[in-house]
C-alpha cells in the first residue's frame, strides 16, 4: 500500500497521500510519450492522443491482455502488469465499466461436468522456491523453460 511504498523508498518524507503522489509522480517522470516512442515505435503524438482517451474514460477504462503479449516473448508477462497499473492509475479497478477482478457485475457460468484434479505438482507453474505463492508463477515460465527445467507441449498463459 501507499504508506509501505513511502516507509520502504523515502523514510524521511511525510505520510500522506498528497506525498505519496507527489514521490510516484517522481519517480515515473522519465518515462515521457517521447521515452516510450523510442522503446515501442510508436508515435509519442499518438501515444498522448491514447493517454487522453484513457483519462476521458476515468473510472469506466477497462483493459484486458489475453494471450497476445503474456504468451509471445520472455518479458511478455510485464504487458499485463503494466496494463492493470494504469487501470489503478485511473481509479477504475472494481467499478462499473472499469476492470473488475471479481464476478460481482459478471455473468459466470455453470458448467455441466469439471474435469478431475491434476494427479501431479507442476513444478513449472507452482515452483518448490515459492512456496508460499498461491498463483501459477507464469511470469517465471519462460525463464525455466530456457533454463531447461521442463518442457510443455503447448501452454495457454493465465496472464496473471
Amino acid at each position: 500500500n501507499w504508506q509501505d511504498y513511502l516507509r520502504a523508498k523515502h523514510p524521511g518524507a511525510a505520510m500522506t497521500f498528497e506525498t505519496f503522489i507527489e514521490k510516484v509522480r517522481e519517480e515515473y517522470a522519465g518515462f515521457t510519450p517521447e521515452y516510450a516512442e523510442q522503446e515501442s515505435g510508436v508515435k509519442a503524438p499518438m501515444i498522448v492522443e491514447v493517454a487522453r482517451l484513457i483519462g476521458q474514460a476515468g473510472t469506466a477504462f477497462a483493459t484486458h491482455n489475453w494471450r497476445s503479449a503474456a504468451s509471445g516473448n520472455l518479458g511478455g508477462w510485464a504487458v499485463s502488469r503494466c496494463l492493470h497499473f494504469l487501470n489503478v492509475l485511473t481509479g477504475s479497478v472494481g467499478t462499473p465499466g472499469g476492470t473488475s477482478p471479481n464476478v460481482w457485475n459478471k455473468f459466470k457460468p455453470t458448467f455441466f461436468d469439471n474435469p478431475p484434479a491434476q494427479k501431479f505438482w507442476n513444478e513449472l507453474h507452482f515452483p518448490n522456491e515459492y512456496p508460499l505463492a498461491f498463483f501459477e508463477m507464469s511470469f517465471l515460465l519462460p525463464h525455466f523453460l530456457k533454463e531447461k527445467r521442463g518442457r510443455m507441449d503447448v501452454y495457454f498463459s493465465r496472464v496473471f
